[in-house]
């Protein structure tokens, strides 16, 4: 995929999410309380270069879902909340921290802080006394992420330690990677009376899986290198790559975004064009589900045409996958020495030429699918 391509589908993207966007920072016809909606918009609006749009998602966060002493209330999803509970804070607390609202950052990732297992230096799902019993790879890297964006540089390699940690200790890295670590140190391999989860464990050469808890310490960890030189975390960050490297269905479907953008970190950070690679193509994955009308929530529930009517799951795939889009854009661009314009200053002219694109090949592949199913009739007549 070519960046001038990316671009003109990271600008669709940004606009899709900015058109459903009301002054009060609501979705216009989404009348849902539920934080899974709303908590990755900051962020993605910033990055799309829209600040005013992230600073009124972040205000509605802030009067409907930010508690006093910095937990999120509302969290309706069952999965982020039993088993990644603190997910929706890291990404409010990053989306606040690049707005310059120190003062909600703070409030968060100080209520965070409270919950992380001051042995693993890590974070997970919560107990009833507040440390986490089990501390797994994608809640630590994006909390990990997070300490970092807003200056807690500790807390940050505390984080990538974990990592290191937890990937040392892995059974059987070849075929799988068990993305979670009891409090006491050892590697969750098995469940009472049941099979691990998908988030928990990670079969490397089966589909469907829950790339993301590769993906994100990619991306974390190539931020830390990034930002402090030190050419371990890069290394680490690689190490993580190569169980990705090891299953071709990773970079084949929607939760290849969090590693599409690792990728294009590391590739801003070294040069590398291997990284660059692997960028582009997890990038053309999430493009190849992106309906026409520049949304992800008809792909996210299996069907074609526009996205009406979304869910709260569908925001939070359309905020995503619009922000990795524009993440790994702004990041290849930078490193090529070649201009990127953010999705929201792109230009309707521009976005007028490429939903011109989309149609044409919407309708070629239409035109191709009839006249296989012609040529198929007509074989089987004969």
């Amino acid at each position: 995929m070519s960046l001038r391509l990316l671009n003109g589908h990271a600008a669709a993207s940004y606009r899709w999410i900015r058109s459903r966007l009301d002054e009060d920072g609501q979705w216009r016809g989404y009348s849902g309380r539920d934080i899974n909606a709303y908590f990755k918009a900051p962020w993605s609006f910033f990055s799309a270069g829209d600040r005013p749009a992230a600073e009124l998602g972040l205000a509605h966060i802030e009067r409907e879902y930010l508690q006093p002493d910095g937990d999120i209330a509302h969290i309706t999803n069952f999965q982020v909340r039993e088993r990644h509970p603190l997910y929706p804070h890291a990404h409010v607390a990053i989306g606040a921290a690049l707005l310059g609202r120190v003062d909600v950052a703070d409030r968060i990732l100080s209520f965070v802080a409270r919950h992380r297992h001051a042995d693993l230096e890590a974070w997970g799902s919560l107990a009833s006394t507040g440390t986490s019993p089990h501390c797994d790879s994608i809640s630590t890297s994006v909390l990990g992420l997070a300490c970092l964006e807003s200056g807690r540089l500790e807390q940050a390699r505390g984080a990538a330690r974990f990592l290191a940690r937890l990937l040392d200790q892995q059974p059987r890295p070849q075929t799988e990677f068990l993305t979670t670590m009891l409090g006491s140190g050892e590697v969750l391999t098995s469940a009472p009376g049941a099979a691990l989860r998908k988030d928990q464990r990670i079969a490397l050469q089966d589909r469907f899986q829950a790339w993301w808890g590769i993906g994100f310490p990619v991306a974390f960890l190539g931020r830390l290198f990034e930002h402090s030189g030190d050419r371990k975390w890069l290394e680490l960050a690689q190490r993580y790559l190569e169980l990705l490297d090891r299953a071709p269905q990773s970079w084949q479907d929607l939760a290849a975004g969090k590693a599409a953008w690792g990728c294009a970190v590391l590739y801003r950070a070294t040069g590398d064009p291997a990284f660059r690679s692997r960028a582009l193509r997890a990038a053309r994955a999430l493009v190849s589900r992106m309906a026409s009308d520049g949304g992800w929530h008809a792909c996210i529930n299996g069907e074609g045409g526009t996205t009406r009517a979304p869910t709260a799951m569908g925001y939070e795939a359309s905020t995503e996958f619009a922000l990795w889009l524009a993440l790994v854009g702004e990041a290849v661009a930078k490193r090529d020495g070649v201009a990127w314009k953010e999705p929201a200053h792109y230009g309707e002219e521009a976005t007028v030429a490429w939903s011109l694109r989309q149609l044409q090949r919407i309708s070629l592949q239409r035109i191709r699918t009839a006249s296989f199913g012609w040529h198929r009739a007509m074989s089987r007549a004969q």
